[in-house]
Formats: C-alpha cells, sequence, structure tokens
C-alpha cells in the first residue's frame, strides 16, 4: 500500500504542477510562521536582566581594550561586580531602555557599544548634532553620550563663530536635551580633565570607561520625565 501511495502522489505531481508548487510554498509558510511565532516568544520574553558577573566578565574579556588608557581600561573583578549589581537594580526588568550615542566616528567605541548591546539596551548611533536630536525628538532615551568635540559638524563650526562659551557638540547635544528633560547627557572624551569645568547640562564628564558605565546606570534607573516620552 505504501507504495501505491507513493505513486499516486508522483502522478498527481506530474498531472498537477502548479498544484504541487502551491502546496510547497504552502508548507514553507506554515514552516517559517511556525519558527518565526517561537522567535518572537522568546523576544518578548526577554528583558534587561538580571545580569550576571560571569557574563559580564565574559564579554569585557572579549572586547579589544586598551589596559592602559583611561576611556577603555580593563575593569577590576570588584568594579565588574559593582557595575553589574547597578545595571540589575537600575534597569529593574525593563525591556525598554534606549542610549543615544553621538559620535562622528563611532568605530572608536565600537567595543563599548557592543557592550551595552550585548546587555540588552537598545543603541542608537548618531554621526552628527542634527542626526542626534532628529532621532531625539523620535524616542525617549534614558542616556545621550557624546564625545566633546566634532571638528567638522556644522552645528559646532557654527557655536563656535557666534563666540559660544562651550561650542562642542557635546555641549550642544547636553543643552538640548537639559532644557527638555534634565541632565542626561554623558560627555565621554579622551581629552577630558577635572581641572577644566563642566559644561552646563551635563551629567557627567569623563574619559574613563568605568566612570561612563557607572553614570550610565544612573541615568538608566532614574524616570523619563513625561514631557520628554
Amino acid at each position: 500500500m505504501a507504495v501505491q501511495r507513493s505513486s499516486a502522489w508522483g502522478e498527481w505531481a506530474r498531472a498537477s504542477p502548479h498544484l504541487m508548487l502551491l502546496a510547497l510554498i504552502l508548507v514553507g509558510v506554515l514552516v517559517y510562521h511556525a519558527g518565526l511565532g517561537q522567535l518572537i516568544t522568546r523576544v518578548t520574553k526577554v528583558g534587561i536582566g538580571p545580569f550576571s558577573v560571569e557574563a559580564v566578565e565574559q564579554k569585557l574579556s572579549s572586547l579589544r581594550l586598551d589596559p592602559e588608557a583611561p576611556t577603555t581600561k580593563r575593569l577590576t573583578s570588584d568594579q565588574v561586580a559593582h557595575l553589574t549589581k547597578r545595571f540589575n537594580e537600575a534597569a529593574g526588568g525593563n525591556p525598554k531602555v534606549n542610549i543615544l550615542w553621538v559620535d562622528d566616528n563611532p568605530l572608536n567605541n565600537r567595543e563599548v557599544v557592543d557592550l551595552l548591546e550585548t546587555m540588552g539596551f537598545h543603541i542608537y548611533v548618531s554621526r552628527s548634532y542634527a542626526d542626534g536630536i532628529a532621532r531625539f525628538e523620535e524616542r525617549p532615551f534614558s542616556v545621550v553620550i557624546s564625545d566633546y568635540s566634532e571638528d567638522k559638524d556644522p552645528a559646532q563650526i557654527a557655536a563656535m563663530s557666534s563666540g559660544k562659551s562651550y561650542p562642542g557638540v557635546g555641549p550642544l547635544i547636553a543643552e538640548y536635551v537639559g532644557k527638555r528633560c534634565g541632565p542626561r547627557t554623558i560627555i565621554f572624551t579622551s581629552g577630558w580633565s577635572d581641572s577644566v569645568s563642566t559644561p552646563p547640562y551635563v551629567f557627567r564628564e569623563t574619559n574613563n570607561f568605568y566612570d561612563l558605565l557607572d553614570a550610565a546606570a544612573d541615568l538608566i534607573g532614574k524616570p523619563i520625565a513625561p514631557e520628554c516620552r
């Protein structure tokens, strides 16, 4: 009987090639949607955290961090444990933590962006002041990170020409965001010095990888004002 059924199927397929094609397409669609449904189920169940010290350490160990440069200096075990605790407390299982990173050369900080993405945060990268502002207007951001100076940025050039006290892209972004949502901008730049005053509306200015992540945890744990939503 099995041979007869196989033969009958073959005869039907040869006699109705279009129906055969349609049947294969329908099977493919059903299989695809079954797999997609499982994927969606997994994704919707995934939130931010809880992070484990081991997972964060594993990710950090894979990053190409310069152990001597303050901007990417490797973290100690105590610092990793502290940051893991901070991010777990700050995120609180919230699946939608948006971070805006404004950098004209984002490859410079690819490793740090990768780390934040691995931890489940949504990172939006902009390469100019104008694009950063456009993204900020699209959605609320818990954290805004920017370099201080981007010499070719039109907004910075215009601010310098006008004699603005803090004409860098970082301060300009911080001012725009701060006037609407309070200080939520971290300036992360290798040229930072504690002997120079911090621009207005900046939450923290640093050249230290650990300080950057610590400040980000502070802001993630700080509710976004209703006017910023």
